[in-house]
């Protein structure tokens, strides 16, 4: 019998990552081709290597997504934070996930949302439910509940600025002692953006909200940014009212790329925001 994969879903600092980084670390101890990505990572590349078989071939968007599938070479493949919001996603993972698990690949993915609930409310979600009964049946869902662990410490204070605080403890917190100087950095898909680098290391970056969050940007970019920069001071954060969802959702995809990205690679990624509200909610 072919192996079950595992779903760990539950808020925010349950755990759900640590248990996965344990199974990927034991498998591969154990001789087991394990591979981990962020979901961000793992979808990215599957549109660009989409791209390049639409390129290449007249072959129907399935067969291509079947060849996409069958590509994969590790036998367990872990990705953490699955969330699908956009409909381009929603309609490729049914033909990938049903190849990779007929072709015994065991998939261990973590989320905030049980299985049934996500991409809720999205277009043609009606499209999307043969995914939900795919995972029903070949993975094991495991719910986690438990404290935030991250809210049991201390908080990193010195990395809220509201309007009117003074910066220098942020900066020296991140390790910025001098100014900064404008930098052209590249980003996804052969673009290119300007911000603002530390003049001594130009390893910290200093932007606007609206630079990072207001314009098409999204997690192949942050990646890229991640790549030029191991810390960021984002400026002029506003309030974000519910309704502009296109904001919330890049500034929660940047949080969440460089928080992975700090704790899978050598140098930790920190992020310092300033004018943020003067008194925010601690829950």
């Amino acid at each position: 019998a072919r192996a079950r994969g595992v779903y760990l879903s539950g808020g925010v600092g349950t755990g759900k990552s640590m248990l996965m980084d344990v199974l990927h670390a034991e498998a591969g101890a154990a001789g087991v081709a394990s591979r981990r990505l962020h979901w961000h990572e793992w979808i990215h590349g599957v549109h660009r290597r989409l791209h390049e078989l639409r390129t290449a071939s007249a072959a129907s968007t399935d067969e291509k997504l079947r060849v996409l599938a069958l590509e994969e070479t590790a036998d367990v493949l872990c990705l953490d934070e699955m969330a699908v919001h956009d409909v381009a996603d929603a309609l490729l993972l049914r033909e990938i996930f049903s190849t990779m698990l007929n072709n015994g690949v065991v998939v261990v993915a973590t989320s905030n949302r049980p299985p049934e609930e996500l991409y809720a409310q999205g277009l043609n979600r009606h499209l999307f439910l043969p995914f939900v009964r795919l995972l029903a049946r070949r993975v094991d869902h495991v719910r986690l509940e438990a404290v935030d662990r991250r809210r049991t410490g201390a908080r990193d204070a010195e990395l809220f600025v509201p309007t009117g605080g003074d910066a220098a403890p942020a900066l020296a917190a991140l390790g910025v002692s001098g100014g900064f100087a404008p930098e052209t950095v590249a980003i996804a898909y052969g673009r290119e953006m300007t911000l603002d680098a530390d003049a001594a290391t130009r390893r910290c970056a200093r932007a606007s909200f609206d630079q990072l969050c207001g314009d098409a940007l999204g997690a192949a970019d942050y990646h890229a940014l991640c790549d030029a920069y191991d810390c960021f001071f984002l400026e002029r954060v506003p309030v974000l009212p519910l309704a502009r969802h296109d904001l919330v959702r890049r500034f929660v995809t940047f949080v969440d790329v460089i928080y992975d990205r700090g704790e899978q690679g050598g140098n930790q990624k920190r992020c310092c925001l300033r004018d943020a509200c003067a008194h925010c909610p601690t829950q």
